[in-house]
C-alpha cells in the first residue's frame, strides 16, 4: 500500500517494454562457470538467478517449456535492480540496518508468519538469512531513491510511472550488460520473443 513499494514495483513491471523499445545492450558472451551476467562490471551469479526463479514458482510444478520464459523474466529483473541499485550507490542513497529490519519485520507481519516459520521460508527458497537481506537492502535502495530523486513531489501516479519510465530507460540505455551464452540459449529455448515465435 505504500507509495515507495508502488513506484518500485512499477519500475520492475517496466522491463519487458524496457528490453524491447530501449536495448538493454543484452550481448551473448562466454562469461565464468557459475556467472548468469554481468552489467557494469558487477556479477549476477546463476545461484542467484536459480533463487528468482525458485521464488518466481513458489513450490509449485511448472512445465519444461514456461522455464525458460520464467528465467528470462528473472533474469530481466535482476539486471534491472543491479543497473537501478548502482544509481543508487551514485546518488548516495543508503539504508541502515534498522530500516532494512523494519521492513523484514513488516514483511513477515503482512504474511501473518511467526519469526520460526518466516527463518524457515527464507532460507528454503534464498539458501540462507544473508542472501534474503542483501536483496531486501538492495529493493529498499532503489524505493528510496525513486521516492526521494525521481518521483519526489509528484503526487499524480501516471506522472510518476511516467517518470520512472524514463528514467529506467535513460540509465538502462547506457548499462552495459553482458548476459551468459548458455543463458542465452536455455532463455530462447522457451521464450517466444527470443526464439521468433511472437
Amino acid at each position: 500500500p505504500r507509495k515507495t513499494w508502488r513506484s518500485y514495483w512499477y519500475a520492475l513491471l517496466l522491463v519487458p517494454v524496457l528490453l524491447a523499445a530501449a536495448g538493454m545492450g543484452y550481448y551473448k558472451f562466454i562469461l565464468p562457470n557459475g556467472v548468469a551476467a554481468v552489467v557494469n562490471g558487477e556479477e549476477i551469479t546463476m545461484a542467484e538467478l536459480d533463487t528468482m526463479v525458485r521464488s518466481a514458482r513458489a513450490g509449485k510444478d511448472v512445465p519444461e517449456e514456461a522455464i525458460g520464459r520464467m528465467r528470462y523474466a528473472a533474469l530481466s529483473d535482476l539486471i534491472t535492480e543491479r543497473i537501478a541499485c548502482q544509481e543508487a550507490h551514485k546518488a548516495g542513497i543508503r539504508v541502515s540496518p534498522e530500516e532494512l529490519n523494519n521492513a523484514i519485520t513488516g514483511m513477515r507481519s503482512a504474511a501473518g508468519m511467526d519469526e520460526k516459520s518466516f527463518d524457515a521460508q527464507v532460507n528454503s527458497i534464498y539458501g540462507k538469512r544473508d542472501n534474503f537481506r542483501k536483496g531486501m537492502q538492495r529493493r529498499l535502495m532503489i524505493q528510496k531513491l525513486i521516492d526521494e530523486k525521481i518521483t519526489a513531489g509528484i503526487t499524480d501516479p501516471t506522472i510518476a510511472g511516467f517518470r520512472v519510465n524514463q528514467w529506467l530507460q535513460g540509465i538502462s540505455s547506457k548499462a552495459a550488460v553482458r548476459v551468459s551464452l548458455g543463458e542465452q540459449i536455455q532463455s530462447s529455448a522457451g521464450c517466444a520473443c527470443c526464439s521468433g515465435g511472437g
